[in-house]
């Protein structure tokens, strides 16, 4: 079964959160962890590693399409992140694990125009470890 639900990823004492945490096969998050996460370590990126692991079942996947800093006619801001960043964010997470990780293109859209910017997509697994608190 598939349920879609609307509801703030941020707020970690949802009762929805809550009630459905550890069932999750696979979250799937198209530029929503590099807008959150303002800087490497904040709390912000704690929040949603912390409800990422909290969601997804042992086993579980998650995949993140971001924003790629490394694309030469890319200015770095908040909204890109280098192969890096990815590691040490994801990389050190106790209850997660990289699978893969590569660069590519976001599809052409209005806002993007017929060039549009490169990004990252990055498969991660859920791993055995407890969840934190």
């Amino acid at each position: 079964m598939v349920s879609f639900e609307h509801a703030d990823f941020l707020e970690l004492s949802s009762v929805y959160f809550q009630s459905v945490a550890g069932s999750a096969d696979l979250i799937i998050d198209v530029q929503t962890w590099h807008a959150v996460r303002k800087s490497s370590g904040s709390d912000e990126e704690r929040q949603y590693l912390q409800q990422a692991c909290r969601l997804l079942k042992p086993g579980g996947h998650m995949l993140v399409v971001c924003g790629n800093s490394d694309d030469s006619d890319c200015v770095p801001d908040e909204t890109t992140v280098s192969e890096a960043q990815i590691q040490i964010a994801f990389g050190e997470t106790p209850c997660m694990r990289i699978v893969s990780m590569h660069a590519d293109q976001f599809d052409p859209t209005p806002a993007y125009g017929s060039t549009p910017p490169r990004c990252w997509i990055v498969e991660l697994e859920r791993t055995l470890v407890e969840q934190d608190q």
